[in-house]
C-alpha cells in the first residue's frame, strides 16, 4: 500500500505499529514523529501520535526520551485520555520513570478496557514488571502468565520475563 500511497496516514501509522511490534523502536519512533509533525492533524489525531511517540520513548528509555514521553503522554491524556491505549502509555511512562504505584493503577485500568489481546498483553507485561520492581513476585508471575495466554508472541514478553527473573534472583540472594 505504501508503494502506491506513500503519504497515506493510516498506512504509515500501521507501519509504525508493525515496526514497534518487531522491536524496531527507533524506526517506529521516526515514523510516528513524522506523522505527529503534520500540521493538518486534528486534535484527536495529534493525541494519538503524541501517545505513540511517548510509548516508544518510554520503551527506549533514557532521561531525555522519558522527559519527552512524560510531556507527550500528559498532553495525549488531556486530548484523548478516555482511550485505554493512552492510559496504558501514561502508565508505562510513569513506570519507567519510577512512579510504580501510580503506574500500576493506570496499567490495570488500561488492561481492563483494552479492546484487543495485543493491548491487554502489553499492559500485562508492564504490570508484571511493576510488580517485580515492588518485589511482589506472585503478582508478577500471574501477569506474566496472563500476557503469555493473551498473546504468546507479544514483543514485551522477553523484557517482562527478564525483569521477573532479575527480581526473583535478587530475592534468593
Amino acid at each position: 500500500g505504501l508503494a502506491s500511497f506513500p503519504d497515506n496516514f493510516l498506512l504509515l501509522n500501521w507501519r509504525g505499529i508493525l515496526l514497534l511490534e518487531q522491536k524496531h523502536f527507533e524506526a517506529a519512533r521516526d515514523c510516528f514523529k513524522t506523522l505527529l509533525a503534520r500540521p493538518e492533524n486534528p486534535p484527536a489525531v495529534r493525541g494519538l501520535m503524541l501517545n505513540n511517540v511517548a510509548y516508544v520513548d518510554a520503551l527506549l528509555g533514557g532521561s531525555e526520551l522519558l522527559a519527552e514521553a512524560d510531556r507527550y503522554s500528559q498532553e495525549a491524556m488531556s486530548l484523548i485520555g478516555w482511550l485505554a491505549a493512552v492510559k496504558g502509555t501514561r502508565g508505562t511512562t510513569m513506570l519507567e520513570s519510577g512512579k510504580i504505584e501510580e503506574a500500576l493503577v493506570l496499567l490495570r485500568e488500561s488492561m481492563e478496557h483494552a479492546d484487543n489481546s495485543s493491548g491487554k498483553a502489553q499492559n500485562a507485561c508492564f504490570i508484571s514488571m511493576g510488580e517485580a520492581r515492588r518485589g511482589n513476585l506472585a503478582e508478577s508471575r500471574k501477569y506474566l502468565g496472563e500476557a503469555r495466554k493473551l498473546k504468546p508472541d507479544c514483543f514485551l514478553l522477553e523484557r517482562a520475563t527478564n525483569e521477573f527473573q532479575k527480581a526473583d534472583a535478587k530475592q534468593h540472594v
